[in-house]
């Protein structure tokens, strides 16, 4: 039996060289009447999985461009408000804002932004967010930014 054509088989005594049929072809000998040779099963897994991935680059490319649009809107302008005069002793002194300070960054970390200072992405802010949000992935971290350019 053929398995590359669909329906063409040989006797034992027909089969061989001098057939006539394609010489690339592939047979399987069966023995018996019962015997057949079982069609190919479709792999689909790979394309889904494939299909899944693109989607997911999609999703965080969108991810970094809200990130770069965000990083490069203008700062809002504070709306005026009226404000209502109070006398002296109802105002009551704001406390100061303490800023935080930044955690350090890890050495691992740092050496990741410096790599990529190297390269020409000077955005130390940004680079750090695409780095903690991808667990620091380069090979992602690069194809994330270089999408975003």
């Amino acid at each position: 039996k053929c398995i590359q054509c669909p329906d063409f088989d040989f006797c034992e005594a027909c089969e061989g060289p001098n057939s006539g049929h394609d010489e690339t072809h592939v047979f399987a000998k069966l023995y018996t009447r019962e015997q057949s040779i079982p069609k190919p099963q479709k792999r689909c897994e790979r394309k889904n999985r494939i299909n899944k991935l693109e989607l997911d680059v999609e999703a965080l490319k969108q991810q970094v461009a809200d990130l770069i649009a965000l990083k490069q809107a203008p700062p809002a302008e504070p709306e005026c408000v009226e404000e209502e005069i109070v006398e002296e002793e109802e105002i009551s002194q704001p406390e100061a804002e303490v800023e935080q300070p930044e955690a350090p960054i890890s050495p691992e970390l740092q050496e990741k932004l410096d790599t990529l200072n190297a390269m020409g992405f000077m955005d130390n802010e940004l680079n750090k967010e695409i780095i903690m949000a991808n667990n620091g992935d380069m090979e992602v971290v690069l194809d994330l930014l270089l999408a975003s350019m």
